[in-house]
């Protein structure tokens, strides 16, 4: 479900970040229920419904939509579109990268009639994008051109690695989708089985990272040569190929037939390296050992760096499961309830975001605090991003150092006298800028500065708060355990309940 849900909000949306979405998913409490889809959407900022429908209404809703499949017992989520023949429809296979045409009374035999999707949803512009390919594909071809004199004598190394490259990003997900259907084919064909098999890696070194290792190494050689104008030794720099042909054959092979599947990249990489092993045996002239030795060190160098990467993405991903965890207990509302407490208001707190809503959030914070600063930075980039889920944001400032209270009375006196200038300055703070050139201001606005800021100080004590930042959801103070990065998907679950 995860992997369908990111496609999809990347179809609505190009800009969301993957990460969060599946942040947001996989701790919802009510994770993988339909509820916890139509959630997701919400927090990207699209508002999505659920119906029972048939093939009738198709054209009626806005493509492409969700449809809740049932394969062999098992519910399943497919991104599908609608046909101008109302007996078809495009369901769109992930591992293909592709659209794929269903007559509708295939479709009828998994499909339970539930779609979710989007509603008055605007379709963001992805214009960017193509300039973007545009731009990269003029830098390809200026590079290629300069890189004539050693693209010719390293041919089958710049395959090798370019091969390489591809598994590897198609490991991590992020292979261009137009190779990527090469990966795809027939029921034999599948590089992600191969590649994600416990064959891929010997010990805690993968053999995508080897293989890129191998063949960077071999083209650093090439150029240093060219640079050093040197001879380019096509038997010392192929020689490693020679000897580890036949091995990592052998064993390629046994893993893709124990596998029962074929890695249409991994077979290039193999021939790739006969032919490498080929011209070596066959290319007449002395060996370069300093040439030799150069490439195993480089070698070694390059995999040394992407064994690194690889158990740095190891502990990240262990640690996004441990945050999942930990926020998926958070948002669970018996939780919620007993680690939290009800607020004692404040009718005068400033007001900073007003969307006329009926829900409210109200932000305990110090001038000098920078984890208020990130709350208040992380809460209205938030708010600015997502337009349909709107929170009236007010500020109680406080302090219970003198020091500070002086930069709070600024602050507030700045509030009464200019209330716009004053949430521009919030916004520069909030984005990291220090503040200490603030106007003279006469004693009336002082002393009512004074005032209101003794009526904050009296509810933050009143409200037992010691430490900042605090945050209170519609009168309900959140506990320490709350970080302001917790505060946006409490937020959304908030409007579901109230829904």
């Amino acid at each position: 479900m995860t992997d369908v849900m990111v496609k999809y909000c990347k179809m609505l949306k190009p800009s969301v970040k993957v990460q969060e979405v599946r942040l947001f998913l996989e701790s919802s409490p009510c994770y993988p229920s339909l509820s916890s889809v139509i959630d997701t959407l919400l927090f990207i900022g699209v508002k999505a419904k659920a119906v029972k429908t048939d093939v009738l209404n198709f054209d009626e809703v806005q493509s492409p939509f969700l449809a809740h499949l049932v394969i062999n017992g098992e519910q399943v989520l497919a991104i599908a579109k609608s046909v101008n023949n109302t007996q078809q429809l495009y369901l769109y296979s992930l591992k293909e990268q592709k659209w794929i045409v269903k007559s509708i009374d295939k479709l009828r035999e998994i499909w339970d009639g539930i779609i979710i999707f989007p509603v008055e949803l605007k379709q963001e512009s992805i214009r960017k994008v193509s300039y973007g390919k545009m731009l990269s594909l003029l830098i390809f071809l200026a590079i290629s051109v300069g890189a004539l004199p050693i693209a010719l004598p390293s041919l089958v190394s710049i395959l090798g690695l370019a091969f390489s490259l591809f598994l590897y990003l198609k490991e991590e997900r992020n292979a261009p989708t137009s190779v990527t259907r090469l990966c795809h084919i027939g029921k034999t064909v599948d590089c992600d089985k191969v590649i994600k098999s416990n064959y891929a890696t010997i010990g805690t070194i993968r053999l995508v990272d080897l293989s890129i290792a191998y063949f960077a190494s071999q083209l650093m050689v090439i150029l240093l040569s060219i640079v050093t104008m040197s001879s380019v030794d096509i038997y010392a720099i192929y020689m490693p190929s020679v000897i580890g042909c036949l091995p990592i054959l052998a064993y390629t092979v046994f893993a893709q037939l124990k596998i029962k599947r074929i890695c249409l990249f991994c077979a290039l990489l193999q021939m790739c390296l006969v032919i490498e092993a080929t011209i070596a045996l066959f290319h007449k002239g002395n060996m370069d050992l300093s040439l030799l030795v150069s490439e195993g060190i480089l070698f070694f160098f390059f995999l040394a760096i992407l064994w690194q990467d690889h158990r740095y993405k190891m502990l990240k991903n262990r640690e996004e499961q441990t945050k999942c965890s930990l926020l998926k207990f958070k948002r669970d509302h018996d939780i919620l309830q007993k680690r939290s407490k009800r607020l004692v208001l404040c009718p005068d707190a400033i007001s900073i975001i007003g969307n006329q809503a009926t829900d409210e959030i109200v932000l305990f914070l110090s001038p000098e605090c920078p984890h208020c600063r990130q709350a208040l930075f992380e809460l209205m980039e938030y708010m600015n991003s997502n337009s349909v889920c709107p929170y009236n944001i007010k500020l109680i400032i406080a302090s219970m150092n003198k020091e500070i209270a002086e930069t709070a009375r600024n602050w507030i006196s700045l509030y009464l006298t200019n209330p716009i200038e004053f949430k521009v300055m919030l916004r520069m703070w909030a984005k990291g800028k220090q503040l200490s050139d603030f106007p003279t201001f006469d004693f009336l606005i002082q002393q009512k500065a004074g005032l209101l800021m003794q009526k904050f100080q009296e509810v933050a004590i009143k409200n037992n708060i010691h430490s900042y930042p605090m945050i209170a959801i519609n009168g309900i103070l959140l506990s320490e355990d709350y970080s302001s990065s917790d505060i946006k998907y409490i937020m959304i679950d908030h409007i579901i309940r109230e829904k």
